[in-house]
């Protein structure tokens, strides 16, 4: 399934930079595979004069930290992320990336447990 093709199953939003999908139904328990996209040049000094890249991506489930990436100017124009959550209990996710010059971007979601 497409990211960018949000299905009934899934709810997708474009939020600061970040298309964040999540699953609508999960149950308690369950692992769910949480997927983005984060818009953003990732420009290296060569191409731009100067260098533009995320540089840390940080996930939250109702504040606690679940995961972080570290990246560097390699990754590709808006990098494409997924990764696997295991939830218990409705919560908000939340996404933050921030980049070498000091730019954020945040998208949150709920997660609901039926």
């Amino acid at each position: 399934m497409s990211l960018l093709a949000t299905t009934s199953s899934f709810i997708g939003r474009r939020e600061q930079g970040i298309l964040l999908e999540v699953p609508q139904r999960v149950r308690a328990g369950e692992i769910v595979e949480v997927r983005t996209l984060l818009f953003h040049t990732m420009e290296t000094a060569q191409e731009a004069g100067k260098a533009s890249f995320i540089t840390q991506v940080t996930v939250e489930l109702d504040g606690k930290p679940l995961c972080s990436f570290d990246c560097s100017a390699m990754m590709s124009p808006n990098p494409y992320l997924a990764f696997p959550v295991r939830v218990e209990k409705n919560g908000m996710l939340r996404l933050r990336w921030v980049d070498n010059n000091g730019q954020t971007g945040s998208a949150e979601r709920p997660v609901t447990v039926q």
